[in-house]
């Protein structure tokens, strides 16, 4: 730019010489001209002259200025307000040429509200009160927090809150598991708990335990009760503690009482339980063995085997070449009965053994001896030593060449020979018996038939499935042997089967499988389902009729009825008060003491005479 200057300067000298040099040259008068009078130099020759402006006054807007040229010289003087009457949206006038000095806001202008209608807000311009001051208005909703209440002034801009006061309520402390609220506000003080915080128990049911957090009682204080409490007990005694819950404390100890039946198999136990004598096995005394006399404990004398009645019935056979004999089967007995001799079982046919029924052999099977043949094949050959036939003859003579049998050489007179149909096996129903049959298609008349001898055997179980085998053998040789399979689909067969008990005292009913033996419903008809009707008395003798209804209807009430004779009166026991035949109450001095319970301790009803009351003592 400073170049720009000097370059200007430099030309406008260049030229004023140049203007000077033609006027030098010509050396005429420059016709002055100008633009107006207050212009200082010519126009054609620039010269210079002394020049005065029409200078016009200034006023508030505008400077000293002249009336020809327009120059202006100095400042304009500014306005001079007229009074201000202090509100900042008035404008002020200026008072010499009335325009407005100073402009009016649209509106006050106020600094950051503090939210306090007690406090007036004012204009920070020009002071003016744009909202005057008011009292709080204290009457909307209560607010709270843990430590009390208040009220927030309702004056549209006012946040200032009341005085906070403390909550209030009667029932504050006295029980923590209900909610309290406050009376003015209904505030929470304190929710509810979901239970009492008990203090500290000191195990003493007699001392009342209150909750740590306020006056409720817990758990309320009682009296001790040691009744159905479970005995404690050491060497030195028992006794029982409160049976309250959380009480520990304990009645004062008893000594042990002991309690001695005289039999070395029972322990010698207080009824607390505490144990003076272990129990022990009797020691029975040397058996003789003979089933029928009792033996008894060395230490106790108690009977250690009763006496029984010889049982022979499902004993093995014992035998020798002179007879045979049972021994019977209660364990440890080893008298026989009487020796019987042998019972010969002779079907006939020397190849079957000739035995007894215990097993001894008589004569052992042998092959039969074939008498003396005939000649004539067609003929049956019998054994000597027995009436069977030990050879079969051919159904024919087979003819040959010569016309003779070329078996037996016999001359064949050509008559009927037999031209069998297709053998028939009929089975039974049960498959235990199969007759096989044969016709001749020459003449119907002419029948053979002959009944099998069929075993079977089984396969698989109830839970698969089972399967029975029937193989049918014949002594015919034209008869081939026959096979029939019996098969069963996976499942039990059930029966129900009935068995009387305890003298006849308790019918026991089972459902079982007559295959496997699983046992599917089982029940006990006894006490209440169990009646007994006597007829008659034992002087002139009766029927007794017993009935057991049961719950399960898959069983069949059952009725057992046996007669009794005249004669004296049957007990079932030593401890029986009713006679067992005709049920007239005898005995009057049966004590519960006498009675004897081992299967149900509850009921009280003793397993000898079976009487149901209930006994005390």
């Amino acid at each position: 730019m400073k170049k720009f200057r000097t370059l200007l300067i430099i030309c406008c000298v260049a030229l004023l010489s140049v203007f000077a040099l033609t006027a030098c040259v010509k050396e005429e008068p420059c016709n002055h001209s100008y633009d107006n009078t207050c212009d200082p130099n010519c126009n054609a020759c620039g010269e210079p002259r002394d020049i005065s402006h029409d200078w016009k006054d200034a006023d508030c807007t505008s400077p000293k200025t002249c009336s020809v040229c327009n120059a202006t010289e100095g400042d304009a003087k500014g306005h001079s307000p007229e009074a201000d009457d202090g509100d900042c949206t008035t404008p002020v006038y200026c008072s010499v040429c009335n325009a407005i000095a100073t402009d009016a806001n649209e509106h006050h202008k106020t600094d950051e509200e503090d939210n306090d209608c007690s406090t007036a807000i004012i204009c920070k311009y020009c002071e003016t009160v744009v909202v005057e001051a008011k009292s709080h208005n204290f009457s909307g909703e209560w607010l709270s927090d843990e430590d009390g209440h208040w009220h927030t002034c309702e004056n549209e801009g006012c946040s200032v809150p009341d005085t906070k006061i403390e909550h209030k309520s009667g029932n504050k402390g006295k029980d923590c598991t209900v909610t309290v609220l406050c009376e003015d506000c209904q505030a929470i003080i304190s929710p509810a708990r979901a239970e009492h915080e008990a203090e500290e128990d000191d195990g003493d049911c007699t001392t009342a335990v209150s909750c740590k957090r306020c006056e409720a009682v817990v758990i309320e204080a009682k009296t001790h009760d040691f009744n159905g409490a479970e005995w404690q007990k050491d060497e030195d005694g028992h006794w029982r503690e409160c049976v309250h819950g959380g009480c520990s404390v304990a009645e004062e100890k008893l000594e042990h009482q002991k309690q001695d039946d005289g039999n070395c198999e029972t322990a010698v136990v207080c009824f607390c339980g505490h144990i003076e004598v272990e129990a022990r096995e009797h020691e029975a005394e040397e058996d003789d063995g003979d089933c029928t006399t009792a033996v008894s404990c060395k230490r106790c004398e108690a009977v250690v085997i009763e006496a029984k009645t010889h049982d022979f019935n499902g004993a093995e056979w014992q035998k020798d070449e002179n007879g045979h004999w049972r021994e019977c089967v209660h364990n440890g007995c080893t008298v026989a009965e009487e020796k019987s001799e042998h019972q010969k079982q002779d079907d006939g046919n020397c190849e079957t053994a000739v035995v007894c029924f215990c097993g001894h052999i008589e004569v052992e099977a042998r092959e039969h001896e074939a008498e003396e043949d005939d000649g004539d094949c067609t003929t049956d050959i019998m054994c000597k030593n027995c009436d069977q036939v030990a050879v079969f003859g051919e159904e024919t003579h087979t003819e040959g060449e010569d016309g003779k049998c070329s078996i037996c050489g016999t001359t064949v007179t050509v008559s009927h020979q037999h031209i069998w149909g297709e053998v028939e096996y009929s089975w039974n129903e049960g498959c235990t018996e199969c007759v096989a049959t044969r016709v001749c298609q020459e003449d119907e008349s002419h029948i053979e038939s002959e009944s099998a001898t069929v075993s079977f055997t089984e396969t698989g179980d109830c839970e698969t499935g089972r399967a029975i085998t029937f193989t049918a053998t014949f002594a015919n040789q034209a008869f081939e042997s026959c096979v029939r399979t019996k098969t069963f689909e996976a499942g039990h067969d059930y029966v129900n089967t009935y068995h009387w008990e305890y003298g006849d005292g308790v019918c026991h009913a089972k459902r079982v499988c007559q295959y496997c033996g699983d046992v599917s419903n089982e029940e006990i008809a006894m006490r209440e389902n169990l009646t007994l009707q006597i007829t008659g008395s034992c002087a002139e003798g009766g029927v007794v009729t017993r009935t057991a209804i049961f719950v399960d209807s898959v069983f069949e009430t059952q009725t057992k009825t046996e007669a009794f004779e005249a004669g004296e009166h049957v007990f079932r026991g030593e401890c029986s008060v009713n006679c067992e035949n005709c049920g007239e109450s005898v005995r009057t001095d049966i004590e519960a003491s006498d009675h004897t319970i081992l299967r149900d301790q509850t009921n009280f009803q003793c397993d000898v005479c079976m009487n149901g009351s209930t006994f005390e003592g």
